[in-house]
């Protein structure tokens, strides 16, 4: 997976649309993402797993949601190989909102080169991106977005681990 595009609004800290463009990013092949403590470098990590797969192991849903706004979404845009070496490009949509009901949420995927809607709401989506990743949540935490603290646990597991 490739990472394109990423918008988050009313997410941790993120009050206000914020906008990472890691094409822009990785112009020079390699990129990173610095800043002070609680300035929202975890949000950008947790907010691309929570737009793949609709959870987050930092909390439950509703403690996500800045607590300055009742509403909230997630824009990703990735890329993925395809087996004979072409890529598809996927546009992934979350929407949250804060009711006193409780947490309402949206979800909406999109072949964007097909410019076609393969999946929506919440379940459906999770289902398609498993399908189009090949990897589940636990996976790709683990593998790809390695939470801190635990590279020395990574580097120690078996290949079946």
């Amino acid at each position: 997976m490739k990472p394109i595009n990423l918008k988050i609004k009313g997410i941790n800290s993120y009050v206000s649309e914020q906008q990472v463009d890691f094409g822009k990013l990785a112009e020079n092949n390699i990129f990173g993402i610095f800043g002070e403590t609680g300035s929202g470098k975890t949000t950008i990590l947790d907010s691309i797993i929570l737009a793949l797969y609709g959870v987050s192991d930092r909390d439950v849903l509703q403690n996500i949601i800045n607590v300055n706004t009742k509403d909230a979404y997630i824009e990703y845009t990735f890329d993925m190989e395809n087996h004979d070496g072409s890529t598809t490009r996927y546009f992934i949509r979350r929407d949250f909102h804060l009711r006193a009901s409780g947490l309402k949420t949206e979800a909406i995927l999109n072949d964007v080169k097909k410019n076609i809607t393969l999946a929506e709401m919440p379940d459906n989506v999770n289902n398609k991106v498993l399908e189009i990743i090949g990897i589940g949540k636990k996976e790709f935490t683990k593998c790809i977005a390695l939470p801190q603290g635990e590279f020395d646990r990574f580097l120690s597991d078996t290949p079946a681990l």
